[in-house]
């Protein structure tokens, strides 16, 4: 809960402090973006080391090439799903529809290496967080409550 509230609040602090101001930088806004899960995963983890078992244990982080190879075949098994979904989507939406994405950094101009920053914030430092948060603190929490059993009901 604590870490929900942390990415809220942070979330909720940069929309007060820059929702005002004109125009902002590709920076602003990928720190803006970015801030939030940073700040809220390395809550979780800090947590689980000082008060847990640790981040291995709590958030179940193993390193493994199992789990290396697992995820890139369903990463990007979910490209053949995803793209043609989208592809349809952009079809019916018409021209004018957005992404969250693309409503946030519409009209932005920035060079390459922000390019490639905003990037890689959206293609792994978000999902990262969301499986620190999620699958390893929320998830676990839910698994420890409620017992194993609870999964797959």
């Amino acid at each position: 809960m604590l870490v929900g509230l942390v990415h809220f609040l942070a979330s909720a602090a940069f929309a007060v402090v820059l929702g005002g101001r004109g125009p902002l930088s590709a920076g602003m806004l990928a720190l803006a973006v970015g801030a939030p899960t940073v700040l809220a995963a390395g809550l979780a983890v800090l947590i689980t080391t000082l008060r847990g078992n640790g981040p291995r244990t709590d958030l179940k982080l193993h390193w493994s090439w199992h789990g290396v190879g697992l995820g890139l075949l369903f990463g990007f098994g979910g490209l053949f799903v995803t793209v043609p979904a989208s592809v349809l989507y952009a079809k019916v939406a018409g021209p004018g529809a957005k992404s969250a994405v693309a409503s946030v950094f519409g009209g932005v101009q920035a060079s390459w290496p922000w390019a490639v920053a905003v990037f890689a914030l959206v293609v792994f430092v978000g999902p990262l967080g969301e499986e620190i948060i999620f699958r390893g603190l929320l998830w676990g929490a839910v698994d420890r409550r409620r017992g194993r059993g609870l999964r797959w009901r």
